[in-house]
C-alpha cells in the first residue's frame, strides 16, 4: 500500500491512501502545528490501511499539490558514510558505527516542488539520494532481528547539502537544513511491498543524465541496523524519519564538481518506490 499527502481537487490537504490510482482521503492534513495525520494514527495504534475515507476518493493523477508524505515528524535524523562505493570517492575514513546527525523539519518539502536557494547563501549545492526509513511505532533498545518490525514504510529522500557551508565549519546541522533541502515523496511504500529494503536500485539524474546509480546493498549499516544503533541512545517515534545515506555520483566527488544551478530538474529514484522530482529554483 502506499501512502501520500496532497492536496486534493477540492483544495483540501489529506493524508491518502493510494489503491490501483485511486487515492482515499483518511486524514486532514495541516489542520493545526505538530498535527500529523499518520503521526497520530500510528500513535493511537490505529492501521492506515484499515482506516475509513473522509472524504471523496479522487485520482492521484489530480492532486493538485504535492506535500511531504509525514508532514510534521518529531525528528529527522540522517546517517552519512553509509555507503561503500561512496566512501571510497570522497577518501572519507571507513566509520566502524554509523554517523548520525539532525536535520530540521522545517527542510521538509514534496514532490515536484522546487528545492530553492540564493546564490548569495550558496553556490555549491548538492544532490544526495537516499532511502528514507519510516518509523511505525515506539523503538527504543530494539535489535537488530526485530528492527524492521518497527518500520512503517519507506520512501524517497534527496539530502541537498551546501557544501561551501558543510565543509566551510558548519556540524551538518545548517548545511542540510535550508529550507526546501528535504525534498521526499512522492509517497510511502509500506513493509507490505517492501520486505527488504536492502534490495533496491537507486539512481539519481540531473536534467535526464544519470549521476548516481547503485544499490541499497551497498549499505555499510543496513536500514536493521541503524535503527538498533539509534534506538540505543535515541527513542524512535511513530512517523520519525531516517535517511540512510547516498550512493556515489554526488556532485562533491566529481571532477570537475557538479553543482545544483537555477533551471535544473532532479530526479531522485529508488525501485520499488518510484521517481521523486524536484526543479532547481534560485531566488534573490
Amino acid at each position: 500500500m502506499r501512502y501520500a499527502t496532497v492536496t486534493a481537487p477540492d483544495n483540501k490537504d489529506y493524508f491518502v491512501r493510494i489503491q490501483n490510482g485511486t487515492a482515499t482521503p483518511i486524514g486532514r492534513a495541516f489542520e493545526a502545528p505538530g498535527a500529523d495525520p499518520l503521526r497520530l494514527m500510528l500513535t493511537a495504534g490505529k492501521n492506515p490501511a484499515k482506516a475509513k475515507g473522509i472524504a471523496k476518493a479522487f485520482p492521484i493523477a489530480k492532486a493538485k499539490k504535492w506535500h511531504s508524505p509525514v508532514t510534521q515528524p518529531s525528528k529527522v535524523i540522517s546517517v552519512g558514510a553509509n555507503y561503500r562505493r561512496h566512501i571510497a570517492e570522497i577518501g572519507l575514513p571507513v566509520p566502524k558505527l554509523p554517523v548520525s546527525f539532525a536535520k530540521y523539519p522545517s527542510s521538509i518539502t514534496g514532490h515536484k516542488q522546487p528545492v530553492k536557494f540564493r546564490r548569495s547563501d550558496t553556490t555549491q549545492v548538492d544532490y544526495e539520494n537516499e532511502l528514507m526509513v519510516v518509523i511505525g511505532k515506539r523503538a527504543r533498545d530494539v535489535k537488530k532481528k526485530d528492527a524492521l518490525k518497527y518500520v512503517f514504510g519507506y520512501t524517497i529522500v534527496n539530502d541537498i547539502s551546501a557544501r561551501d557551508h558543510q565543509f566551510g565549519g558548519d556540524q551538518y546541522s545548517r548545511c542540510k537544513s535550508f529550507d526546501t533541502f528535504t525534498p521526499v515523496g512522492p509517497w510511502i511504500v509500506d513493509t507490505t511491498e517492501i520486505k527488504d529494503p536492502q534490495k533496491l536500485p537507486i539512481r539519481t539524474r540531473v536534467n535526464g543524465k544519470t549521476v548516481q546509480s547503485n544499490n541499497t546493498s551497498d549499505m555499510l549499516f543496513p536500514c536493521a541496523f541503524i535503527i538498533e544503533f539509534l534506538s540505543r541512545y535515541i527513542t524512535l517515534e511513530p512517523g520519525d524519519m531516517i535517511t540512510t545515506g547516498t550512493p556515489e555520483g554526488v556532485g562533491w566527488g566529481r571532477t570537475p564538481k557538479l553543482f545544483l544551478k537555477n533551471g535544473d530538474t532532479l530526479e531522485t529514484e529508488i525501485g520499488g518506490i518510484g521517481v521523486l522530482v524536484n526543479p532547481i529554483k534560485e531566488y534573490k
